[in-house]
Protein backbone atom coordinates (compact mmCIF):
# COMPACT_ATOMS: atom_id res chain seq x y z
CA UNK A 1 0.00 0.00 0.00
CA UNK A 2 1.44 3.33 -1.05
CA UNK A 3 0.80 6.22 1.10
CA UNK A 4 -0.26 9.73 -0.78
CA UNK A 5 1.57 12.79 0.17
CA UNK A 6 0.17 14.88 2.87
CA UNK A 7 0.87 18.43 3.60
CA UNK A 8 0.14 20.17 6.88
CA UNK A 9 1.02 24.00 7.86
CA UNK A 10 0.30 25.13 11.69
CA UNK A 11 0.60 28.83 12.09
CA UNK A 12 -1.08 28.42 15.79
CA UNK A 13 1.81 26.98 17.43
CA UNK A 14 3.86 30.04 16.66
CA UNK A 15 7.26 29.13 14.07
CA UNK A 16 6.61 25.43 14.30
CA UNK A 17 5.80 23.56 11.41
CA UNK A 18 3.96 19.97 11.24
CA UNK A 19 4.30 18.07 8.38
CA UNK A 20 4.06 14.53 7.73
CA UNK A 21 4.79 13.71 3.69
CA UNK A 22 4.04 10.08 3.45
CA UNK A 23 6.12 8.31 0.59
CA UNK A 24 7.22 10.65 -1.45
CA UNK A 25 10.18 12.16 -3.83
CA UNK A 26 12.48 14.57 -2.78
CA UNK A 27 11.79 16.56 -5.64
CA UNK A 28 7.96 16.01 -4.11
CA UNK A 29 9.27 17.22 -0.90
CA UNK A 30 10.70 20.31 -2.29
CA UNK A 31 8.28 21.43 -4.24
CA UNK A 32 6.21 21.30 -1.16
CA UNK A 33 8.60 23.45 1.13
CA UNK A 34 8.35 26.08 -1.72
CA UNK A 35 4.53 25.60 -1.86
CA UNK A 36 4.78 26.67 1.85
CA UNK A 37 7.78 29.36 1.64
CA UNK A 38 4.85 31.28 -0.95
CA UNK A 39 1.86 30.51 1.40
CA UNK A 40 4.14 31.89 4.12
CA UNK A 41 5.07 35.01 2.17
CA UNK A 42 1.71 35.57 0.86
CA UNK A 43 0.25 35.53 4.66
CA UNK A 44 2.89 38.05 5.48
CA UNK A 45 1.61 40.22 2.81
CA UNK A 46 4.89 40.52 0.87
CA UNK A 47 4.60 41.18 -3.53
CA UNK A 48 7.94 40.90 -4.48
CA UNK A 49 9.43 37.62 -4.32
CA UNK A 50 12.30 36.15 -5.06
CA UNK A 51 12.34 31.87 -4.38
CA UNK A 52 15.75 30.13 -4.42
CA UNK A 53 15.95 26.46 -3.54
CA UNK A 54 19.39 24.69 -4.55
CA UNK A 55 17.49 22.10 -5.90
CA UNK A 56 17.92 22.38 -9.33
CA UNK A 57 15.25 19.37 -10.20
CA UNK A 58 12.49 21.25 -8.44
CA UNK A 59 13.53 24.79 -9.73
CA UNK A 60 13.65 23.85 -13.52
CA UNK A 61 9.91 21.69 -13.38
CA UNK A 62 8.31 25.22 -12.15
CA UNK A 63 10.22 27.00 -14.62
CA UNK A 64 9.39 24.68 -17.56
CA UNK A 65 5.56 24.65 -16.35
CA UNK A 66 5.78 28.74 -16.24
CA UNK A 67 7.29 28.19 -19.95
CA UNK A 68 4.44 25.74 -21.36
CA UNK A 69 1.98 26.51 -19.30
CA UNK A 70 1.37 23.14 -18.48
CA UNK A 71 1.88 20.92 -15.65
CA UNK A 72 1.74 17.25 -14.02
CA UNK A 73 2.08 17.64 -10.84
CA UNK A 74 -0.69 19.04 -8.73
CA UNK A 75 1.99 20.76 -5.77
CA UNK A 76 3.50 22.67 -9.30
CA UNK A 77 0.21 23.75 -10.67
CA UNK A 78 -0.65 25.09 -6.87
CA UNK A 79 2.36 27.15 -7.42
CA UNK A 80 1.94 28.35 -10.57
CA UNK A 81 -1.73 29.43 -8.95
CA UNK A 82 0.54 31.76 -6.63
CA UNK A 83 2.35 32.70 -9.72
CA UNK A 84 -0.52 34.24 -11.41
CA UNK A 85 -1.43 36.46 -8.81
CA UNK A 86 -0.98 40.25 -9.00
CA UNK A 87 2.36 40.25 -7.61
CA UNK A 88 5.90 39.42 -8.44
CA UNK A 89 7.24 35.54 -8.02
CA UNK A 90 10.65 34.25 -9.20
CA UNK A 91 12.15 31.47 -9.48
CA UNK A 92 16.14 31.09 -8.85
CA UNK A 93 18.82 27.70 -8.14
CA UNK A 94 21.08 28.56 -6.31
CA UNK A 95 24.20 26.13 -5.00
CA UNK A 96 23.99 24.66 -1.92
CA UNK A 97 27.42 26.56 -1.12
CA UNK A 98 25.50 29.27 -1.18
CA UNK A 99 21.81 28.47 0.50
CA UNK A 100 23.35 29.16 4.30
CA UNK A 101 19.41 28.35 5.51
CA UNK A 102 19.63 24.59 4.10
CA UNK A 103 23.00 23.99 5.42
Amino acid sequence: MTLEPEYRYSKENGNEVYCYLGECSVTQAELLGILDEIRLACDLGMRRIVMESDYKEAIEGIQAAIKKNKYHNNTIGEILNFKNRPWELLFHHCYRETNTCAN
